[in-house]
């Protein structure tokens, strides 16, 4: 291709920067209802956002501008024209319901219709960034923001569950149970899942966070640059590098050192003092480098 010489006419889609409206094939054997939250099916397909196996994945594109009854059609039969828009939904109940401190993190969609603060374990679909709770308790929210935005400020959290009351764990490193639920860390330079971001008690929505910037509690002194791992308690203390534990007689000898998980941005002034810091989950330190 080369550069253009005359002048061309462009077919745009609007002069907003991204497109509010689109069209998108539906999927086969479903009925959409206008004003419906429509999430994009494994296949791609337009259908009704609903929580299911491995629906965390996908993400809903819209809402429905039109009725479109595809109910006797094959996949691609029919259209639905999609709005990105600010709009209000029903709230979750119990630990899925949205609240105040929730406004600007992601809502997830239980049912076309129905949101959650959390994911529920990777099965809800990302609707969009909350905007703002009516006075009469409707989630208003930017459907279809998180294709501009994705994630939330600051790096990336995940909404898990709490395995154990972590009312008093708000900015430690935490990991994984048995049962893919958040508990802090317990041995110490172990590798973390990352940081949690809020204070729940047992059964509530943990949020975690795995990329970016992160308040991070310390467990003594450490200076602006440092390099972290995890305490048996969750918080930062200084890496031990890597070594090879020649003395251990086995075939392949291991290598002992912590998982550095984070780079100290401000200094930690002792025992339970936080400071801004770069979640960096880069595994064993090495004493030389090469």
């Amino acid at each position: 291709m080369s550069n253009i010489t005359t002048d061309r006419k462009v077919d745009g889609l609007g002069h907003d920067p991204l497109a509010r409206r689109f069209r998108l094939p539906v999927a086969a054997a479903t009925l959409l209802y206008s004003g419906a939250l429509i999430m994009g099916n494994a296949l791609g397909y337009a259908a009704n956002a609903v929580e299911g196996a491995g629906n965390g994945d996908l993400v809903v594109h819209g809402i429905a501008c039109r009725r479109v009854d595809n109910s006797a059609g094959a996949a691609g039969d029919l259209s639905v024209d999609v709005e990105r828009t600010i709009a209000d939904f029903t709230n979750g109940t119990g630990t899925n319901a949205i609240t105040i401190a929730d406004v600007g993190r992601m809502a997830y969609a239980i049912d076309n219709q129905t949101l959650s603060r959390h994911n529920g374990g990777n099965t809800r679909p990302c609707v969009g960034r909350i905007h703002s709770i009516t006075a009469t308790g409707r989630i208003m929210v930017e459907v279809g923001s998180h294709a501009a935005s994705p994630g939330t400020p600051g790096g990336g959290d995940l909404v898990l569950t709490a395995g154990a009351d972590l009312s008093a764990a708000q900015y430690h490193f935490v990991k994984l149970d048995g049962s893919g639920d958040v508990v802090l860390c317990s041995a110490a330079g172990e590798e973390p899942l990352g940081v949690l971001q809020n204070a729940p008690e047992a059964t509530e929505p943990a949020i975690v966070r795995y990329d970016g910037v992160t308040q991070l509690v310390g467990s003594t002194n450490l200076a602006v640059g440092a390099r972290v791992a995890t305490t048996n308690a969750g918080r930062a203390k200084a890496v031990v590098t890597g070594r090879t534990d020649t003395d251990a007689g086995a075939t392949n000898d291991p290598l002992v050192g912590s998982h550095a998980a984070a780079i100290l941005l401000g200094a930690i002034s002792g025992d339970g003092v936080a400071a801004k810091a770069l979640l960096r989950l880069s595994g064993a330190v090495p004493q030389t480098a090469s």
